[in-house]
This record gives structure tokens, sequence and C-alpha cells, in this order.
């Protein structure tokens, strides 16, 4: 059944991620889009592509067809060329993916703009649309585009060779596009414009240049603008949006240019050429450098090395070996099926090199401490099996999902880790990732009161009265603080509307401080990317669970502070003493004296123990064994607190503790009756209803 269309589409819509120009949310833009009944529409944030995964995700779940495309800025030459000659600009373009070799070159293209062609923007030229060309479509854009400034100079001439330059390059693909905000110039640039297709038959196609969802937005988008300009609303020379540009209606849009009707209609037969979709659930395993003799033969590699550290970690006398040789056998075999074995090859190859160079590895953190494989391999020191930890909470067939290994480094090294992660994969292979800094409530408020052209002290009065939760939001704190609903609701009630407006909205890029993504082919091939300017690698433009969603496989390097002392104290140690200092041994974690000092709640510095809350937590516990501290941190957060009373009753006591059923004795023994870890729920589950350890997996997921 043919699919119901309306008879227009927005091509040129500018998302929150045209950073500190656009404020659409995407939600926002797909709502309305279909509240006025269209069934498709594009996203064209200007210089990156940022928000093109979650604008696809938010089209797909509300039924509408997501156009992937880019407001890009083109060189008027050579884009290496780092200045501009006078009366020279950047033009702007409009490129839509068609297909998968769109969006491709649309990817070389946003990552050549900011790798090579960065200056003071991120810019292409000509030749390098003549390379990357192919399954885009491309519109000439607002009157900032070539073509309409060209006119607006009168050199209609070089209008026409432009477009048609432009047309031999994309040919049925390359649009002229008209628009009228209501601003005088505009006129005479379409006019123009409608001339040089009249001329040499390149069809039209009309757009909004659309930088807020609704009419009634402009005036926030105002002082959006005046932030970006670091301006107040009312400067004379603050830039101002003069005219609509919402995301306007059919019929209004059809009104601006009546006698030109197929500018509309074109917009319907381009979104009928665009057929691109991601694909999820396809995952990209880094490129892994392994022994000739393997040929490709990864896992068999994988396996070798696995059984290997197996005879070292249990030799034939430790009483856990049957065990361990039965885990070690059934995550083989899950880490074959699921196609796994780079991951754990490539983790592997980075703490290596760490210890190789000396610089400390933290034993293992979360759910990889469940791995016999991981300890074997030598990417975790501690020992699952004593500690009742579970391989399915890392990994199970039944929930496919990307393995996630944390690992801790040195803080002191980050710098090196990182270095060798980007140089062992190389550097076209191997990107950080970005994030974004929003304007929070406080932050907002300061922001606001500042472009409203209040005295510093006004804004800082403001968000004195909002909580400093990272967390909070404005309608939280007016809810919460009277003195601040008096003067949100009285003298301030128009900043206070404008804040909310802008609340959220990205104001500026950075990048994630842990998460890489090493990749199989240049980085560029599979997303857009950007550069970092402090470290000058390569930054993807997807935030992280967008990365992980598109199948890039996400690493964590996760530089402790806390290593680094521990690793200053032990050469302290050893340097005086003459002596080798172990870490992570069973000895050392259940030292005597360690944990003595623990209980009287002489824990400054100590990680995870010196709040003052934890040290009155250890002193009631008196720990005597390395597991109450680990069931200590894993009570000491919101919720599980609820249960310490009873954790400490029933150590002190053992006549205290209950069970509600006798299954439950084995499970909660070692906890005196208390539910602590997640393992333990799994446990229960599969005790006390059957479930596969896939199925506990689930349950203890939804209950996380």
């Amino acid at each position: 059944m043919a699919e119901k269309r309306n008879g227009f589409v927005h091509l040129h819509v500018h998302s929150y991620y045209s950073i500190l120009d656009g404020m659409s949310r995407i939600p926002d833009i797909v709502d309305h889009v279909k509240e006025m009944g269209m069934t498709a529409c594009a996203l064209t944030d200007h210089g990156a592509c940022y928000g093109l995964v979650e604008f696809y995700d938010e089209c797909r779940k509300k039924g509408i067809k997501p156009i992937l495309g880019c407001e890009v800025y083109e060189a008027p030459e050579d884009m290496s060329k780092k200045s501009l000659q006078e009366g020279e600009r950047y033009y702007h373009l409009i490129l839509l993916v068609k297909n998968e070799t769109g969006y491709r070159n649309l990817c070389h293209l946003v990552s050549q703009a900011n790798i090579n062609g960065f200056y003071y923007k991120p810019r292409i030229d000509f030749s390098l649309l003549q390379k990357y060309h192919e399954g885009l479509i491309c519109l000439s854009a607002c009157v900032q585009g070539r073509i309409a400034q060209y006119v607006l100079k009168g050199r209609m001439d070089g209008a026409e060779e432009w477009a048609l330059k432009y047309k031999s390059l994309f040919g049925d693909d390359y649009y002229l596009e008209i628009q009228d905000h209501g601003i005088s110039f505009e006129k005479e640039a379409y006019g123009g414009i409608i001339k040089i297709s009249e001329t040499t038959g390149i069809p039209l196609v009309c757009t909004n240049d659309s930088h807020y969802v609704r009419k009634e937005d402009a005036e926030a988008h105002d002082y959006l603008v005046a932030l970006q300009q670091q301006k107040t609303v009312a400067d004379t020379g603050h830039m101002r949006y003069a005219g609509d540009y919402s995301l306007r209606p059919e019929t209004e849009m059809r009104g601006l240019f009546p006698d030109h009707p197929e500018a509309f209609d074109n917009t319907v037969k381009i979104a009928d050429k665009c057929s691109f979709d991601f694909v999820y659930g396809h995952y990209r395993m880094p490129k892994v450098y392994i022994p000739d003799s393997y040929g490709n033969d990864y896992f068999g590699y994988l396996k070798d090395l696995a059984e290997k550290g197996f005879e070292k970690r249990y030799p034939v006398e430790n009483a856990e070996r049957d065990q361990a040789s039965k885990n070690l056998e059934h995550e083989l075999s899950v880490i074959r099926q699921m196609g796994f074995a780079e991951y754990f090859l490539d983790t592997r190859k980075t703490i290596n090199w760490c210890r190789e160079n000396g610089i400390l590895v933290g034993p293992g953190r979360g759910s990889a401490a469940g791995s016999t494989l991981c300890y074997c391999l030598g990417i975790t020191d501690i020992d699952p099996i004593p500690y009742g930890l579970i391989f399915e909470r890392f990994l199970n067939p039944e929930r496919v999902s990307m393995p996630d290994i944390d690992t801790d480094y040195d803080y002191s090294h980050k710098d090196d880790v990182v270095r060798f992660e980007a140089e062992s994969n190389g550097l076209d292979h191997f990107s950080k990732i970005q994030t974004f800094v929003a304007m929070n409530a406080r932050g907002v408020l300061k922001d606001i009161a500042r472009v409203s052209g209040y005295p510093v002290s006004v804004g800082v009065k403001l968000s004195s009265l909002v909580p400093n939760d990272p967390k909070i939001t404005l309608d939280k704190a007016y809810e919460m603080n009277p003195e601040l609903r008096e003067l949100a609701d009285g003298e301030y009630a128009k900043l206070w509307k404008i804040a909310k407006k802008l609340e959220g909205t990205p104001k500026s890029v950075s990048t994630h401080a842990c998460g890489h993504i090493p990749t199989p082919v240049p980085c560029e091939d599979l997303y857009p990317v950007s550069v970092d300017e402090e470290t000058g690698y390569l930054v993807c433009q997807y935030n992280m669970t967008q990365a992980e969603h598109l199948g890039n496989l996400k690493k964590d390097l996760l530089m402790l502070r806390n290593l680094t002392i521990i690793d200053y104290a032990r050469k302290a140690v050893e340097a005086r003493t003459g002596v080798p200092v172990p870490l992570w041994t069973q000895d050392i974690l259940n030292d005597r004296e360690a944990l003595q000092m623990i209980a009287r709640g002489d824990t400054n510095g100590v990680f995870q123990l010196e709040s003052e809350g934890m040290k009155g937590f250890m002193k009631n516990l008196k720990p005597d064994c390395f597991e109450d501290i680990i069931a200590g941190v894993a009570l000491y957060r919101p919720g599980p607190m609820d249960f310490i009373p009873d954790y400490i009753s029933g150590k002190h006591d053992p006549s205290s503790v209950h069970y509600l059923v006798p299954q439950l004795e084995p499970i909660l023994s070692p906890t005196y009756g208390v539910i602590v870890y997640q393992e333990q729920v799994m446990a229960i589950t599969r005790a006390l209803a059957g479930f596969s350890m896939a199925e506990a997996d689930i349950v203890r997921k939804a209950m996380g």
C-alpha cells in the first residue's frame, strides 16, 4: 500500500546541535512535523553531524522519514588556505544523504572539513565535493550560499556559471533553493535565482531556514544568538534573525511563492530519493595484529593465550581448578559464538604494554571481573570464583551487547596510555568521543541574566537559589524554593521564561574523558569526526551511546589518581626496604592492621571510604575481612543504604538473621541475609523461578 504523503517536506532544519545558533530540540522538531501532517523531515545542522543518530531514531520511533544532512561551509577557493581575501566569505551549501554511499561521503566531507579545512569554521571546497559527491543531493542553501551571494553582488553571469558547475557535478540531484523569511534582500537574491532556474532548467526547491520550532520561540532564539556573540539583546551590534525561522506549515510555505508550486512539489520528490537507514547490531571489532602462524584465526590465538594463562592462575594443586576449567570452556564458547575475540586481544594488548612500561594497572572493576577468561588473560587480577562473580553479568548470548571492560590506569601516565592506544591502532583508526556541555539550571539563569543586560549580581542571586545538583531542573527548583518562585513570577518573569526555553541547550562541545573508539577501517569511513584541539586526536561526532548503537566499540581508559598514589607508595616502600611489594593478593587485601585502621574510621584519602558517612559505617561494622569492605561499598548508595543496619546486626548477632525460604540461606548467608549484590539477585531468580543464567541477568538488569 502506497505511503500517504503530504505535499511539503522541510529540508533545511537546524537543531540545537547548531551550537548557539539553533535552539530546536530534536524530539520537538519531530513532534511538530508530525502534528503538521508531514511524513518526512531533514536535519541540516551547521558544519557538523552531531544530531544525526538521535534524529534518525526519533523519526523512526514516531513514523517520520528521516533525511540526514548537513549545511556545510564552502571555502571560496582552496580550503587549505588559512585566510580570506577582502570581500571573500564562506558559502553555505546543503547536502542531503540519498543512500549508504551518500552517508559515507557526507562523513568524509564533514571529517575532512575538520581535519584539513578548519579555519574558524570547518570548510570544504569544490574539489573535495568532486571527490565525495556521489549519493548526495545538493541544495544551493540560504542567502549565505554562493549562488545567492553572487546575485546580491550583481554578478549574475558568475551565479549562473557556478549553478551550472554544481549541476555538472550533481546532475538531477542539484536544486536552486529559494526562501522568504520576510527580509528585503532575500527577495532580490531569490528573484535572481528564479531567473537562473528559468535560464538553465535547474529545478527550484523552497525551504525555510528553521532555527526554532514555533513562531513564539523567536524571542528566546534571539537571546541564544546574543549569547553566542557575547552581547546583550539590546546591543545594536547583535546579529538578529529578522523574519520567521520556525518550522512553518505547508499552507503557509506554499503562500510564499504561489507562482512556483514546483518548488514545493520538489521537496517531496527529494524526500522520495532519500532511502538511507542506519544498520544496528553489526559490531565492528578493532584491527588486531596476531602471529602470522594464526592467519586470521583470532579466536584460536585467544584460546591458546587463555589456556596458557589458566595453567599459571590455576596450577594442579589449586582447589578451584576444575570449576575454573569449566568456566573457561563455557566463556570461550560464548565469545566464539558472539565474535568478540578481537576485543579481548585488543584490551589485553594495552594492559600488557602498560605493565611492560611500568604503568600500574588496576585489578579490574565492573562486570568483567566475573570472567575467568579475563583473569587467565591477565586483564583482571581478581579470581572471580571465591567471590561468586558471574560471567553472564558481563556477556551472555541471549542479551547480545558489546563487551565493556573498564580498566583503571595510573593517572600520571594518562597521556602515555592514550598515545599508545592511538598509535597502535593508527591515528586514523582511533577516535575520542564527543560530549556536549548543556546549559544547566544554574548556568542558564546566569547566562540569560547577562544577555538581558542585568548586573552580574542578578544572575548570581537567582542561580544561588537553585540547589547545586547537576540533575536539578528549573521546574524542580521552582517547586522547592518559595523565594525563587516569587522572583520568577514577579520581577524576573521574562528572564525566567527565556531561561526555561533554553535550559538543556548545548552551549559547547567537549570530549569524553575516558571513552575511545578503535576501528578496523579509518574512522571517517564509519562516522563524521572532528579534531580535539588539545591533543590532535580525532573525535567521533556522535555521543557515547549513539556511537555504540551503531556498532562501534567503545573502550574506557579510566585514569585513576588513587592508582598514582598507590604506585608512589609502593615504590617508596620498595626503595626503603629493598623488598618487592605485591598488590591485590589475598594477604594484602585481608591485612589485619589495615582492617583495624578502617574499623577505627581512620580512612582519610582511602578511595571510597573517606566520607564521614562511610567512616561511621565502618566504625559500626568493624570489618575483619575484605568481603566486609566489598559489601560496605556496595551498600553505601541510595536505596541499599536502608539495609546497612540489618547487615551490621547480622554480622554481630547471627541469631538476628532470618530467611524467607530455605533456598535463600546458601545465597545470602555470606551477607548476613541481606541482598547486597546483583549476582545474588540472579542466583535467587534461578533458585526460586528456575530461570537460566541469561534470563536471570535480564531480571538483574531490569532491577538495576
